[in-house]
């Protein structure tokens, strides 16, 4: 019988720097999104929005689990802590910022064929 080691069968993962991290074009995790939440609901219906029935925020933050770190969400009402969620039983919608309209300021191409 051939015995592996267990380091040889699994290799480590690869370690991420901050720095790399910052580099990469989308996040990694909703603990590591800068991006503002702005629903939080269950799967089968129901859930939280800002800025209705008093919602004024909602944020991701980490828990403690077992052997790593949990991401959670916190629900504000009136400003104060309303909710403490497991992020795991909700889909999550971010603020999505408008789409920066051209300048009308911008002269005519005179030089179209059209």
């Amino acid at each position: 019988m051939n015995r592996q080691s267990f380091s040889s069968r699994y290799p480590p993962s690869p370690v991420v720097s901050p720095e790399e991290r910052e580099e990469t074009e989308e996040p990694t995790s909703m603990l590591d999104d800068d991006r503002e939440i702005v629903k939080a609901y269950y799967e089968r219906g129901g859930g939280f929005e800002v800025g209705e029935d008093g919602i004024t925020r909602i944020e991701a933050y980490k828990e403690n689990g077992q052997m790593a770190h949990v991401p959670w969400i916190a629900v504000y009402r009136e400003g104060e802590l309303y909710k403490r969620i497991p992020a795991r039983w909700l889909v999550i919608t971010y603020d999505v910022p408008e789409p920066e309209t051209e300048s009308s300021d911008a002269e005519p191409d005179d030089d179209l064929p059209f």
